[in-house]
């Protein structure tokens, strides 16, 4: 067998994997069985074409979900009346073992489908009442199979539960920072400290700012209380969007105090600095006494600076939340050195499994040091932010082993922002530059958007039309921007984009 042939494994009863030692070896497919799993093995020669592995594969891959695959067989009955040539164009193969092969082929689709999903239709093609009736019959079949499919899988849908579908994605947040976390032994050394050793703890987490229902504390805190309520077995209070932040702190303090005392809970708000600026001040939110049981960590960056506003206007989160939580203990998460720069860097690449060159590192090594900045007339050193650290790393993912020259943009990067205008400029030529920085423009100036106006913003610019529209006219009925453009660029900057839940609708900030 060649190094083409490849492998399927069916669970079959015994009687049906002699039925099918016997159907399929003709074809050039042999199965063996497994005794380790009870199974099948069916080897499938590289003589098979494609569409045939693309089948057997599907009904695998699908073989305990039913409702997943419909088939339809036609059966001319007087081909053998066609003309050579018309003949050809209805002919599925031209030789007796590809006949043998398709036979064993529509054979192994009956076995596996159930009746209701097979659909065959005898036909005499030279009667046109007959093609008539089949085209009609097929047309009606095929529509109310797909329908009868789509039903049945939309009934398996659970109903949709705001509650768990906020827990999951805060988990998948945590599990996909958690693929980039690199421990820093002096801060959780500290941390460790805060919890008292617990045979039961539960964790409820909110990354603020990460879902479109996470950005106004009132969401969240709606949802931590219903979840403590659903992981405690407590009867939930009578809470909704409507009640008053004010009310919710008080509704939340005495959720904390009716949690059994033998149980640890640990609440965690991170990035409050995401959060929308009316939520700054926690006094307003944040409950500020806990029992023994319970522990609360909040993570901000010091300082927001609302730059839309001239002069602009800055919001000091760290130090309203020191006034509100005085003899808490706090814990300053610095910025990285070169030692422990490079060390995050390179368990990057250890957990992606690339490698860069010698040269490629030297290029990079400046970036992981402490840099001189002149800003005006003063300098200041910077040390890489785990910002900058992530901005870099992203750009060398397009880098290749064969790199060898280097780019003196790349080069003179030095600070956050030069980091995000290079990274500006590589999308720009990969995503048509006017159409790009016209998507970035209305969003900043916007001061968020949502995807639909966007979409119709860029629209209505005539400059993105003409630098899109070059060598075809869109449809005069609907001339828009295919939404595909937008989703590409969405898809690149995924992680720098914030979206938020306004009036029920989602909104993008950048």
């Amino acid at each position: 067998m060649s190094n083409d042939d490849w492998t399927i494994s069916h669970n079959l009863s015994e009687s049906k994997q002699m039925t099918m030692n016997n159907q399929l070896f003709r074809g050039r497919v042999t199965n063996v069985p497994d005794n380790k799993s009870n199974s099948v093995r069916v080897f499938i020669s590289s003589t098979f074409t494609v569409t045939a592995k693309e089948i057997y594969q599907a009904l695998n891959n699908n073989k305990n979900q039913p409702q997943r695959i419909v088939a339809f067989f036609r059966e001319i009955e007087d081909i053998d009346h066609f003309d050579s040539k018309l003949k050809v164009k209805f002919s599925d193969t031209n030789d007796e073992h590809g006949e043998l092969v398709l036979t064993d082929l529509k054979t192994f689709i009956e076995t596996e489908l159930g009746p209701n999903n097979i659909f065959t239709y005898r036909i005499k093609w030279t009667d046109e009442s007959s093609r008539m009736k089949y085209l009609a019959d097929f047309k009606d079949d095929f529509y109310n199979a797909i329908k009868n499919q789509i039903d049945y899988h939309m009934k398996q849908t659970r109903t949709k539960d705001s509650l768990y579908d906020e827990v999951v994605e805060h988990a998948i947040q945590c599990r996909m920072l958690n693929e980039r976390y690199f421990p820093r032994d002096n801060i959780l050394t500290q941390a460790s400290t805060w919890f008292p050793k617990s045979n039961s703890v539960s964790i409820i987490l909110r990354f603020l700012g990460t879902t479109p229902l996470s950005s106004d504390i009132r969401q969240p805190l709606i949802s931590m209380m219903k979840q403590i309520c659903a992981i405690y077995d407590i009867e939930p209070s009578s809470i909704s969007e409507s009640t008053k932040i004010e009310e919710l702190k008080k509704t939340f303090e005495q959720i904390l105090t009716r949690i059994p005392t033998d149980e640890t809970l640990v609440l965690l708000f991170d990035s409050i600095d995401q959060l929308q600026i009316e939520n700054y001040d926690c006094s307003k939110w944040l409950p500020i006494s806990y029992p023994q049981n319970i522990k609360c960590i909040l993570s901000t960056i010091p300082m927001i600076s609302d730059e839309r506003k001239d002069p602009p206007e800055k919001y000091e989160i760290l130090d309203g939340l020191k006034s509100l939580l005085a003899d808490v203990p706090m814990i300053e998460i610095t910025v990285f050195d070169e030692d422990l720069a490079e060390n995050v860097f390179q368990s990057w690449l250890k957990r992606d499994r690339r490698c860069l060159t010698s040269l490629q590192m030297s290029w990079l090594q400046p970036k992981l040091q402490s840099r001189t900045v002149y800003t005006g007339l003063f300098t200041t050193e910077l040390e890489p932010t785990p910002l900058f650290l992530s901005l870099i790393y992203d750009m060398t993912l397009t880098w290749h082993s064969y790199d060898e020259n280097s780019d003196e943009n790349f080069l003179n990067i030095k600070t956050s922002n030069d980091a995000i205008d290079y990274l500006y400029s590589q999308l720009s030529k990969k995503h048509n530059e006017v159409f790009f920085k016209r998507a970035m423009a209305y969003l900043q100036q916007g001061g968020g958007l949502s995807e639909i106006e966007l979409e119709d913003m860029l629209s209505a610019d005539n400059e993105v039309l003409q630098a899109i529209f070059v060598h075809y006219l869109p449809p005069v009925d609907i001339f828009r921007i295919p939404s595909t453009l937008w989703i590409r660029i969405r898809n690149d900057i995924q992680k720098y984009l914030v979206e938020k839940d306004v009036d029920n609708t989602s909104i993008i900030y950048l």
